[in-house]
């Protein structure tokens, strides 16, 4: 082998193999910006938590017999609630298959393969509690709802009071008034008649932000119980995500810059080869 063919074959080889890094490295990626989205929960001060409001059952016919904005109901046929399908594929049927799975290879001693169907497992739970808690099962977006239907929710009867103020905490907190979420929130207390996933994660966001706000909730409306992780758990999990993930991309980068460099380097040496030969 001439010389110049030995310093080609050795830099293709270096590129190829930082070109291999760099293009392995993007799946890791993908899962990392996943989990931050899965998992992701705004700074205690920010406002941002949901986007719509969680409407409870005995409110949605109540608040379309008024001029407003229309309940949507996850599981309801139609593009707009193709969230609800995800919701029902990422539910027990689809979790019972990932458990199944990761114990068959726990006997099959494929340990490596193993921790990838748990990460799995964690992903499609957490992504599935995430969609529920963001969006609600029933819900009105914030800026369709009516003056009407704000007054309907002003005005119901004393044993719907709980849930209406619920509402109104949450357009409450959209809105940017932790005053009035803070008395809200005190009215509804530790028990809400509305007890759901979303309601929880809500009530909890709405009462971090309001102690963020220099307000300080009454003591007895303490946090409601989280599935399967608490707030604080989920902004860990999702800002370790998004460090992991920058940090990844960056080797990435680097190691394709480095096969580019390598690549140039091996044109030149080629080159300078040749013109000391000739």
């Amino acid at each position: 082998m001439t010389l110049r063919k030995k310093y080609e074959a050795f830099f293709e080889e270096r590129v190829k193999k930082y070109r291999q890094i760099a293009w392995s490295l993007l799946p890791r990626i993908a899962v990392l910006l996943c989990l931050v989205w899965v998992f992701w929960v705004p700074w205690p001060g920010a406002n941002t938590g949901f986007e719509n409001l969680d409407i409870p059952p005995r409110f949605s016919g109540q608040l379309e017999s008024v001029s407003g904005g229309e309940v949507i109901w996850l599981h309801e046929p139609g593009v707009k609630n193709v969230l609800g399908w995800a919701i029902d594929f990422l539910s027990m049927p689809a979790l019972l298959a990932v458990n199944v799975g990761w114990l068959i290879l726990a006997l099959l001693r494929r340990f490596r393969t193993m921790a990838l169907v748990i990460g799995a497992a964690l992903l499609v739970l957490g992504a599935k509690y995430s969609m529920v808690d963001r969006t609600g099962l029933r819900f009105i977006p914030v800026h369709s709802i009516s003056p009407e239907q704000v007054a309907m929710l002003e005005s119901v009867e004393p044993e719907d009071e709980q849930k209406a103020n619920y509402v109104l905490a949450q357009l409450a907190y959209l809105n940017n008034e932790p005053e009035q979420a803070n008395v809200l929130s005190d009215v509804i207390g530790n028990r809400l008649d509305h007890s759901t996933q979303a309601a929880s994660y809500r009530l909890n966001v709405i009462r971090e932000w309001i102690k963020a706000k220099g307000y300080a909730p009454d003591e007895n409306a303490r946090g409601y119980s989280l599935r399967p992780f608490s707030l604080q758990i989920r902004r860990l999990i999702s800002r370790v995500a998004l460090l992991a993930a920058v940090l990844i991309a960056l080797a990435s980068i680097g190691a394709m810059l480095v096969s580019i460099l390598m690549e140039r380097r091996s044109a030149r040496v080629s080159a300078l080869i040749m013109a000391r030969q000739t």
